[in-house]
């Protein structure tokens, strides 16, 4: 059986918008953007052989660790996905870590988000705040506490992880529903999701396929 999920793709309408909602907004960084081509009609009904994808991560943290998305952008026309809707089967959301609060902020200051959703969670450690918002292609993202408010207020994304790195077991950072072995696998060459190889610690910035 597989011993993990690797990472989580998003096809996106608008990549601009959704790099800064994702990269600007919720502070991840940009590991590799490429354009690739290949059999995408045959393996997954694509209306091309071509299509730019972007990877989101943190260059700091192993990706069994942190997890990875992946924004696409089909060459040709791919029909727009459903309206936002209560919750259905099949896909729901992505989940990140981070200071709640602080975080709804900076989503508002860019007028990202939308208008959010937040509600107070008992658990056995005292209470969290929760909240959820929605990227620019309706997709609901889940913003969630790890820690006590006060432990965690003002933290961004990439701080909170850093904290998790030293205090959490692995099981309890794994996020974006998405996590493999580690920065450094070897790809499957020209195949979307596959990375070439990355040495953990390298800088972030644009990766591109030669």
């Amino acid at each position: 059986m597989p011993g993990a999920i690797h990472h989580s793709v998003v096809v996106v309408g608008d990549l601009e918008a959704s790099l800064r909602f994702y990269r600007d907004g919720l502070g991840l960084e940009v590991l590799q953007d490429r354009h690739v081509e290949g059999d995408w009609p045959g393996l997954f009904g694509a209306p091309a052989r071509g299509v730019h994808a972007v990877f989101l991560g943190d260059p700091g943290v192993p990706d069994d660790h942190a997890g990875v998305l992946e924004l696409n952008v089909f060459d040709g026309d791919v029909p727009a996905g459903p309206p936002p809707s209560p919750p259905r089967t099949g896909f729901f959301l992505l989940s990140f870590f981070v200071g709640v609060e602080a975080m709804l902020s900076r989503l508002s200051a860019f007028g990202l988000g939308g208008p959010p959703r937040r509600v107070t969670q008992p658990t056995p450690n005292g209470p969290v705040t929760i909240a959820t918002v929605r990227d620019p292609d309706g997709l609901l993202v889940l913003l969630t506490r790890l820690d006590h408010p006060e432990t965690t207020n003002g933290l961004s994304t990439r701080q909170v992880r850093q904290r998790e790195r030293h205090s959490c077991p692995p099981s309890a950072v794994r996020r974006l529903a998405g996590h493999s072995e580690s920065f450094g696998w070897r790809a499957l060459p020209g195949i979307p999701g596959s990375f070439p190889e990355i040495q953990p610690g390298r800088s972030s910035g644009r990766f591109l396929a030669s």
